[in-house]
């Protein structure tokens, strides 16, 4: 199986269990992947989880593990990375301004003072 690993960036070591736990020249073992997925089967939920939802789960534990040992508050760290994506948009007026004037029958009544400009 290890021979499939096309993955770049990825350093794989295989342990021949059955001489040694730990690869005495490479210093490999499984106890870190073993350890993670313990966390991850944790993070899932026990009942109602289809199997097409599994990327989304791991997506969302990914997220929240690297906030966690970075210290980051998840919250402001994914508005910020939001922010990167799509940059936010300035408007002259707030968007429910140019709708109340829209639809309003009565136009006169409203005035451009009315609305606060951000």
């Amino acid at each position: 199986m290890a021979e499939h690993l096309d993955i770049e960036d990825v350093l794989h070591y295989s342990v021949n269990h059955s001489k040694n736990y730990v690869d005495p020249d490479t210093g490999a073992h499984t106890q870190t992947i073993e350890g993670l997925w313990s966390h991850v089967k944790d993070y899932l939920p026990s009942h109602g989880m289809k199997p097409c939802d599994l990327v989304s789960y791991l997506g969302a534990f990914m997220w929240v593990r690297y906030c966690k040992q970075r210290k980051l508050d998840k919250f402001i760290y994914f508005l910020k990375c939001a922010a990167e994506i799509r940059p936010p948009t300035y408007f002259q007026k707030l968007p429910i301004a140019e709708n109340i004037c829209s639809h309003t029958t009565n136009n006169e009544n409203i005035h451009d003072d009315d609305f606060v400009e951000v």
